[in-house]
């Protein structure tokens, strides 16, 4: 399947995580926190919130995703264009201030499972990150009572208020969960040939970014400052023997 990325796009030398390796990543991430670019991970996690974020506006477009009324955040039907296999969605129509999304099908006649492409131009949330990207989206098991419904998400972007060494989102993924009830959202992220587990947590805190890393030996609890999108500094936290923790700070 074929990203749909030009040759000057500024995402087209990003190399998108495997779809078929998220689950398996998920399950059993490699790395150690401590040995690590911990930095990148931490705005590879961020910047994979932000591209999630600018994705979800479309919920109730988005296949498999739509059933779910935990992410029908704006209803979009009014704002896209659409045929069997292409969905384009205006986000200028919706009152943000730019950008649309490109929903394609793999399929001639898509039924909600299956594999699509999608497409994030200039999509700008007002949030202070423009998003530039694209990404490749699996759905399976709807309206199977046999296994657990879910998405597959894994992006890459050009994220534009960001530093510009981590400006670049790649070799990352997504499972969105969509059983009803457990709309649990587990990524993964390479770093280093390494790969890391997270989850967000609560990435608009006052407090600071909020996330927990699973990596190959332990489950650390996180915390990003940041002056927009910037991070000033971070802590991240997990337990050793009874009551103490040991404590990364980068």
């Amino acid at each position: 399947m074929g990203l749909l990325v030009g040759a000057c796009s500024p995402t087209a030398h990003l190399d998108p995580l495997p779809l078929e390796t998220l689950e398996a990543q998920l399950a059993a991430p490699t790395g150690a926190l401590e040995e690590t670019d911990a930095l990148g991970l931490a705005y590879a996690i961020l910047g994979t919130d932000v591209a999630l974020s600018a994705t979800l506006v479309a919920a109730t477009e988005l296949p498999g995703v739509r059933r779910s009324p935990h992410f029908a955040l704006v209803e979009v039907a009014s704002c896209g264009q659409h045929d069997e296999q292409k969905m384009i969605v205006d986000y200028p129509c919706l009152g943000f201030p730019a950008g649309q999304l490109g929903i394609v099908s793999d399929s001639l006649t898509p039924n909600e499972n299956g594999d699509y492409e999608l497409s994030l131009e200039a999509i700008d949330l007002g949030a202070g990150a423009e998003v530039d990207g694209s990404a490749l989206m699996r759905v399976e098991g709807v309206a199977n009572p046999t296994t657990t419904e879910r998405a597959l998400l894994s992006p890459i972007a050009h994220l534009e208020a960001f530093p510009e060494r981590f400006a670049e989102l790649s070799r990352v993924g997504l499972r969105i969960g969509l059983t009803r009830g457990a709309e649990e959202i587990e990524g993964v992220a390479e770093i280093l040939g390494e790969t890391f587990s997270f989850r967000f947590t609560d990435t608009n805190s006052p407090a600071g970014a909020l996330y927990s890393v699973r990596d190959a030996r332990n489950l650390w609890t996180c915390r990003s400052e940041r002056d927009g999108r910037q991070i000033l500094k971070s802590e991240c936290k997990t337990p050793v023997g009874h009551g103490d923790f040991a404590v990364l700070r980068f």
